[in-house]
């Protein structure tokens, strides 16, 4: 029993991803930074990011094609990961912590 409990932990560490991680919060200043959250208030938190990209997102509904505008911000908040954070009409809908 122990054997097989053991051999399933291991399939799980082979099997997870460890490049990149989904979150829905992250610590800046000692405050949590969550999806939800206004560009304004990560910014007091957690100050300019280290780079700041836009691109466009289309997403066809029925015979239309709608416009989105994303904005991506890169944090380096601990040693050797980068936070990726996803803004959409001013509000974080995405986290993601990848290492260097």
């Amino acid at each position: 029993m122990k054997t097989i409990l053991i051999v399933f932990v291991f399939i799980g560490m082979i099997t997870a991803p460890l490049h990149a991680s989904d979150k829905s919060c992250v610590r800046c200043s000692n405050d949590l930074i969550k999806v939800g959250d206004l560009k304004v208030h990560v910014v007091s938190l957690c100050g300019e990011p280290i780079s700041a990209d836009t691109y466009e997102v289309y997403r066809r509904h029925g015979s239309r094609c709608r416009t989105t505008h994303v904005e991506e911000w890169v944090y380096e908040l601990h040693r050797g990961y980068y936070t990726v954070m996803k803004f959409q009409g001013g509000r974080l809908f995405s986290i993601k912590t990848v290492r260097k």
